[in-house]
């Protein structure tokens, strides 16, 4: 399994116990396509389709984020089938073959992740030690970020990897909930979701680019789509999911360093 968080002590026992989180989500999510399934091969509807696909785009962009890309894979694969089903253009049937394979890929990544951890626990030596928290880059330590993804599985887990670092992390779940808070109290930096409930992300954006202070935020978009045009401004990045949480972090950081060295510039002139 892929090393996919760097760090160690308190920090890295955090992230195994959203990983821990994230694997019950999936076991609860294995008895899910396993009923579709079996419907589906009875060539029966398989459940609510557009409830069946929220779960799936879900786990399309959170599988490899906690180090299970098969995950990611099968149930990319399957959203396309469903999308496909919804549209009319495939009946029940011709699901059976992809949420089959999506249920195996989950059932896999939770027994890999049980075997893994057994041996993890005869090998973990007892401390009650704490590593310190890693350093904040110079200057940044009290760098304020607002993180808005209705993902519970994205954001907790982007939360603490920002939480490592000491940065100030505030965590929303829509996209007319992130306004008020950043015209309330502007943020350095602002991690947007792009398919977000109630206000899109790309709303946000735009909203964002039409104020002359508020367009000076650095933003990263996260989605599972492919970049708009809107992509191109200076201070805007796309970071497309599935994503492992220390590029997000290392891009964050690179925008912080960049908007703190523009302001020092404009703070000379």
């Amino acid at each position: 399994m892929t090393d996919y968080i760097k760090g160690s002590g308190s920090g890295r026992a955090l992230f195994k116990e959203l990983r821990l989180r994230y694997l019950k989500r999936l076991e609860a999510a294995c008895e899910t396509f396993n009923l579709a399934s079996e419907r589906a091969q009875s060539g029966e509807k398989p459940g609510d389709l557009f409830v069946l696909r929220d779960l799936v785009h879900r786990l399309a962009g959170s599988g490899t984020t906690y180090g299970f890309p098969d995950v990611s894979e099968a149930a990319f694969a399957a959203e396309d089938s469903l999308d496909a089903a919804i549209s009319g253009h495939r009946d029940a049937r011709d699901l059976a073959m992809t949420l089959t394979q999506l249920r195996d890929a989950v059932d896999s990544a939770v027994q890999l992740y049980r075997q893994e951890s057994q041996l993890d626990k005869l090998r973990k030596e007892r401390s009650s030690a704490s590593a310190p928290k890693a350093a904040a880059p110079l200057g940044q330590e009290e760098a304020r970020i607002v993180l808005v993804d209705d993902d519970p599985s994205v954001s907790d887990l982007l939360w603490a990897a920002f939480s490592r670092f000491g940065y100030e992390t505030e965590v929303l779940r829509d996209g007319i909930a992130a306004m008020a808070s950043i015209k309330h109290r502007r943020p350095d930096l602002i991690i947007l979701d792009r398919g977000l409930p109630v206000m899109s992300g790309t709303s946000v954006l735009l909203e964002l680019q039409q104020d002359t202070e508020l367009s000076k935020i650095p933003v990263i978009v996260l989605s599972a789509k492919a970049p708009s045009a809107w992509f191109s401004e200076q201070n805007v990045r796309y970071i497309q999911k599935p994503f492992m949480p220390d590029v997000v972090v290392g891009e964050a950081t690179a925008l912080l360093k960049a908007r703190q060295d523009q302001m020092s510039a404009e703070v000379a002139l």
